[in-house]
């Protein structure tokens, strides 16, 4: 159904709209949801045209660290900005109803017909919009967000065997850029033959203390690992033996959102091992742990 702008030419009392999503709020609704959200407001009608309208509605989102960033800007007839509202909130959906409905209130006066003989007066805007909306995320230094992961990896230099996959987990605080956690991981058995031909077989179970810093899609951290590795062989005395492991390195990787709440991360941790677990049968050591390991792991993020 053609618009009554386009029958009637340029009108005060609608305007257009443009709608942008920057960096990391690409997957936020789009302006259909905004627009629906203003009808709403009132009383059904859209006071958004694509055709005949000289003023605008500039309303930009985007993705902070801790949250979602919005702002609406009001452009009369001659392109001057006659205001502006900055917004925030914790989800994008909940960004984009707060925009509408700050936005259904500021357009009942700008979108008002311009009358050529009413006496100067401030903005409409200025004088009728409603004392701003503070924004709905927490600060940060109260209320950290909470996040666990779940993930896979491929060890080296951490079994006899080339590589060691393993499955683990973390807990987690993130304060803005920081972000602390505390790691388990357990490698899966592998195996080989020693030097004297006996067959090897070792896994590793350890615990991490992983500070962090976490900037958009990078993160570094430090690593302190403390754990157990337990070797066996095969048909050789003695048949189990159980090691100490201490190591300490960093970590470097990257997250990619998928939403407002989960999140991939792909990582890598170089180690220097500081207690070194061997397997020995009967008096010959057949391996001892390297001076330097590493692991890369792939890893779901949930975040409050």
């Amino acid at each position: 159904m053609p618009s009554l702008a386009q029958a009637a030419g340029n009108r005060d009392d609608e305007a257009r709209l443009e709608y942008l999503r920057g960096p990391g709020a690409e997957s936020c609704p789009g302006d259909e949801a905004l627009r629906d959200g203003v009808a709403a407001q009132m009383g059904g009608a859209d006071p958004f045209t694509a055709h005949g309208c000289s003023k605008r509605v500039v309303v930009t989102i985007s993705r902070s660290p801790r949250s979602f960033e919005g702002e609406f800007a009001l452009y009369d007839a001659d392109g001057a900005l006659v205001g502006r509202r900055p917004m925030g909130a914790s989800t994008c959906a909940g960004l984009v109803q707060d925009l509408a409905t700050s936005l259904s209130l500021a357009l009942r006066p700008f979108l008002l017909p311009t009358a050529p003989a009413a006496p100067p007066r401030s903005p409409p805007f200025a004088l009728d919009r409603p004392p701003p909306v503070p924004p709905t995320a927490p600060p940060s230094s109260t209320r950290p967000d909470i996040r666990i992961g779940l993930g896979a990896s491929m060890g080296f230099g951490l079994s006899p065997a080339i590589v060691s996959p393993g499955f683990g987990g973390f807990v987690g605080v993130r304060w803005a850029w920081f972000f602390l956690s505390l790691e388990g991981r357990g490698d899966l058995p592998a195996s080989t033959n020693g030097p004297s031909g006996a067959h090897l077989r070792t896994s590793l179970a350890v615990g991490t203390f992983a500070p962090c810093l976490h900037r958009r899609w990078l993160l570094g951290c430090g690593l302190l690992t403390v754990g157990a590795l337990h070797g066996a062989g095969v048909n050789v005395h003695p048949d189990g033996q159980t090691g100490p492991y201490l190591a300490a390195g960093l970590r470097a990787g990257v997250e990619a959102p998928f939403s407002d709440h989960f999140s991939g991360q792909i990582t890598a941790d170089g180690l220097i091992t500081a207690l070194r677990p061997r397997m020995l049968v009967g008096a010959t050591e057949e391996w001892v742990a390297p001076v330097a390991s590493g692991s890369i792991g792939i890893r779901l993020v949930a975040s409050s």
